[in-house]
């Protein structure tokens, strides 16, 4: 293999990248995604390396969609770039409610495209060069590659599958003080499935048809439950759908895209096998990998985190149905 990755990323004369010194350890990243470009924007915390993203060009950019999460002591980058934080949050079914309250640890939601065009702005003012070509990537060292590329999900994984619409309505409709993270008031006969509606403002909600189980279903049927659901629990006549979101996130332990890089992000174990939340798992693992280089280097692989009770979680989606809402409403009371 030739050198040709090397030498861009070190600062090659001719090319447009930020120079580097040329006794930085080259870092390369593969993906620009969240724990990508999480990683190049603590590029000025590795002082010793040169990080590069590598990231091929996608024929459409990918659409916007939000990301929940609670508040935690390491995404303090995460609060002024908020969407909308919560101190108020419901799970219901249909005998009961349950309303928590947070000091310390609010709900949060923040938009895919902000926090990244946050990381590629810091990550370019601290140097952090961009490739757009894998061939690139070539003689460099597997310890010094970082690959967030989505791991190998394996066909019999339970997922957490979703479409979300953001409807807008009158003023008054919506109740912006409560986060709603679980409403079990909908068709239980397809697995764990439930109602999350983060209410951004009296007249604008992101309102999402959630299901826990091993397979998709048709796009109707997530459909008729939002729509059931903004007109005989929220009690809507009339509504405006002006985004859709939609995902599949594999639930499980998964192996490495490639077993001879090191995976990071959902490639290196940050997904909560019992939920699907990422993005703060994301950021605590790449805080602690930069701990990790600064005082090891590029020796040691990186730390895949442990998550305990996801048994005791996972076990809520294959027991009955009519159990599930019950040992949700349960669990949040403590």
């Amino acid at each position: 293999m030739s050198g040709s990755f090397i030498m861009p990323l070190l600062g090659c004369p001719m090319s447009s990248d930020p120079v580097q010194p040329r006794n930085l350890i080259p870092i390369a990243v593969i993906g620009d995604g969240c724990a990508g470009l999480s990683l190049a924007a603590k590029a000025d915390l590795l002082p010793g390396y040169a990080l590069a993203i590598v990231a091929p060009r996608l024929e459409r950019p990918q659409q916007d969609h939000i990301w929940g999460m609670w508040q935690m002591d390491w995404l303090k980058d995460t609060v002024p770039l908020a969407r909308k934080i919560w101190y108020k949050w419901s799970i219901r079914s249909a005998e009961t409610e349950v309303v928590m309250q947070a000091g310390k640890h609010p709900y949060l939601a923040l938009t895919r495209q902000t926090w990244l065009a946050h990381c590629k702005q810091r990550a370019t003012l601290h140097g952090v060069a961009f490739h757009d070509e894998m061939a690139k990537l070539v003689d460099l060292p597997a310890q010094q590659v970082f690959d967030s590329r989505p791991p190998k999900q394996r066909p019999d994984m339970m997922l957490q599958h979703f479409i979300g619409w953001h409807v807008r309505a009158a003023s008054g409709s919506f109740d912006d003080d409560t986060a709603i993270l679980m409403d079990f008031r909908c068709d239980q006969s397809r697995g764990m499935h439930f109602i999350y509606c983060l209410p951004f403002s009296d007249s604008e909600a992101l309102v999402e048809s959630t299901l826990f189980s091993p397979s998709l279903e048709p796009d109707t049927f997530y459909e008729t439950a939002i729509s059931k659901w903004l007109t005989g629990c929220a009690g809507l006549t009339d509504f405006e759908v002006t985004q859709t979101e939609t995902g599949a996130i594999p639930l499980g332990l998964m192996a490495r895209h490639d077993p001879n890089l090191q995976g990071i992000g959902g490639n290196g174990g940050a997904i909560r096998p019992s939920s699907g939340y990422a993005f703060s798992f994301i950021q605590k693992q790449i805080s602690s990998a930069v701990v990790q280089v600064i005082s090891c280097g590029l020796r040691a692989p990186i730390r895949r985190l442990i998550f305990g009770w996801t048994g005791c979680f996972c076990r809520c989606y294959v027991i009955s149905h009519s159990v599930r809402p019950r040992y949700s409403l349960k669990w949040q009371r403590g």
